[in-house]
C-alpha cells in the first residue's frame, strides 16, 4: 500500500469520530483541542478578511472550518483526499441548508490539482502540512493560488510538544486516535517560520496551544511552559506589490 493510500485509509477511518469531535457540546481533550484549534483559525480570518472572501481549506476533513466559515458569509472551497471526510462534510452542508455555490467539497489533493493561479484570497491548511512529503513545494503551491496579500493560517504539531519530547508519543496515538508515525514533519516557531518565509510568506501571527497528557486528559500549562504545548497556529500573508518597493 502506497503513503498516499495509507493515508487515505486512515482518514476514511477516523471520518465518523472527527464530526463527534468537532460537534460535541462537551467534547473530550481531543475534541478540546480541535475545536480551539478551529476558534483560531475562525479568528484570524475574521480580523484581515471580509464576508465574501474566498477561502480555500486545504485537506477540510469533515468540513467543519470550511462550513462555519460558510455561515459567516465566506466563499469556501474544502478539498481532501479521504473520501469519506468529504461525504460528512457533504452532509453536514446539506443539513445546514448551506448552497454549493456558497460551499463546496471536492475529493482531490490539493497539491496536485492544478487549481488556477490567484484563486483566493485566503487558504486554510489545519493538520495539513505535516504529512505533505516536501512541505516548501506544498507551500509555494498554496501560495501560488493565493492573491497578492492573500492570508493563510496553518496548523502544524509542535516540535518540542511533550507527547513528543517527554516519549508520550504511543500514549497520544492510544488516546486521541491520531497517528503521529503517518506524519511526516512537526516544527519548531522558527522552522515554520523560516520554511514560510523560503515559500514568500510574511508570518504576521502564531499562537500556541493544547496540552494532552499521557492519559489522555487535557492539563493546564503556565505561560512558561507554552513552549510545550501541542500545536502552533500560524496566520501569513502572500507579498502585495508594495512590500517590495523602495
Amino acid at each position: 500500500m502506497s503513503r498516499c493510500e495509507k493515508l487515505r485509509d486512515h482518514f476514511d477511518r477516523l471520518a465518523p469520530d472527527y464530526c463527534r469531535y468537532y460537534e460535541d457540546p462537551k467534547p473530550d481533550a481531543l475534541g478540546r483541542l480541535l475545536q480551539r484549534r478551529r476558534s483560531l483559525a475562525m479568528g484570524y480570518f475574521r480580523e484581515r478578511l471580509a464576508p465574501g472572501a474566498k477561502i480555500l481549506d486545504a485537506g477540510c476533513g469533515t468540513g467543519s472550518l470550511s462550513l462555519e466559515l460558510a455561515q459567516r458569509g465566506y466563499s469556501v472551497h474544502g478539498i481532501d483526499i479521504s473520501q469519506a471526510m468529504v461525504d460528512q462534510a457533504e452532509q453536514a452542508r446539506r443539513r445546514l441548508g448551506l448552497t454549493d455555490t456558497g460551499c463546496r467539497f471536492e475529493l482531490a489533493d490539493v497539491v496536485t490539482r492544478g487549481l488556477p493561479k490567484a484563486s483566493y484570497d485566503g487558504v486554510a491548511g489545519l493538520a495539513f502540512l505535516e504529512y505533505q512529503e516536501n512541505p516548501f513545494k506544498a507551500l509555494a503551491i498554496l501560495n501560488r493560488l493565493l492573491k497578492p496579500g492573500g492570508i493563510l493560517v496553518l496548523s502544524v504539531p509542535n516540535t518540542l510538544g511533550a507527547d513528543r519530547c517527554f516519549g508520550l508519543s504511543r500514549a497520544y496515538e492510544r488516546v486521541t486516535g491520531r497517528s503521529l508515525s503517518l506524519s511526516l514533519h512537526c516544527f519548531t516557531v522558527e522552522r515554520i517560520q523560516r520554511v514560510l518565509g523560503m515559500a514568500g510568506f510574511i508570518m504576521m501571527a502564531y499562537q500556541r496551544h493544547g496540552f494532552i497528557g499521557p492519559t489522555g486528559q487535557e492539563m493546564a500549562i503556565p505561560g512558561w511552559a507554552s513552549r510545550l504545548a501541542n500545536e502552533i497556529v500560524t496566520c501569513s500573508r502572500t507579498y502585495r506589490p508594495e512590500d517590495t518597493t523602495p
